[in-house]
């Protein structure tokens, strides 16, 4: 959810946010929140008690456009929370050494990814490929390592505010399936034209 940078609409961020927290925990065991950082933090320790706080995840870009004479925003937040009986599987991220470690008990450093991650937005040159001219499309390559963090080939990723359809395509290419909703119609479209070779219905 994107919210103006004021003070309005912080609270209106926190008001409408704990409430989608709330259900979407009842069916899914990790929730990721992005926003803006100073509207995110407005969620800590409001969400429901049965979820904890995995990590705090920031994605850091160079080259967004500012006119800003002060701090030129480059980054993005998501917070990671996890029910109990939500699983982690960090063997993911491990090479074929690290694994023969992990099986054997003897691998005293988890070679897991950083809660601070560098990708360039999508603009000009830039991964064109992926480019869809959606306003807030986020690279592929930002959603993945949350997902490879806390699922298997197999699994359901769910994304209520699909925008144009990155988590699915990174689910996809993961082996997961995929339930993507928008309320904008357009951005609803843009995902059945991106993920037309995936859908199970025309």
């Amino acid at each position: 959810m994107y919210r103006n940078k004021n003070v309005p609409g912080r609270a209106a961020y926190l008001a409408e946010t704990i409430p989608l927290i709330t259900a979407a925990s009842q069916v899914a065991p990790h929730i990721f929140i992005w926003g803006f950082p100073e509207s995110v933090a407005r969620l800590v320790d409001h969400w429901p008690s049965h979820l904890k706080l995995e990590g705090w995840l920031t994605w850091f870009f160079k080259n967004a456009p500012s006119r800003s004479k002060s701090w030129r925003p480059s980054q993005q937040t998501c917070l990671h929370l996890r029910r109990r009986d939500g699983k982690l599987y960090p063997e993911h991220f491990y090479s074929e050494k690290h694994r023969a470690l992990a099986a054997a008990n003897r691998l005293e450093f988890k070679m897991t990814p950083y809660s601070v991650f560098q990708e360039a937005l999508l603009s000009g040159f830039i991964k064109r490929s992926e480019q869809t001219g959606f306003r807030y499309q986020k690279p592929e390559s930002v959603i993945e390592p949350l997902l490879r963090m806390t699922t298997k080939p197999g699994d359901l990723v769910i994304d209520p505010t699909a925008g144009s359809g990155t988590t699915g395509a990174a689910a996809v290419r993961l082996g997961c399936a995929a339930l993507l909703s928008d309320r904008s119609a357009a951005a609803i479209k843009l995902c059945r034209e991106r993920l037309a070779a995936h859908l199970d219905s025309p």
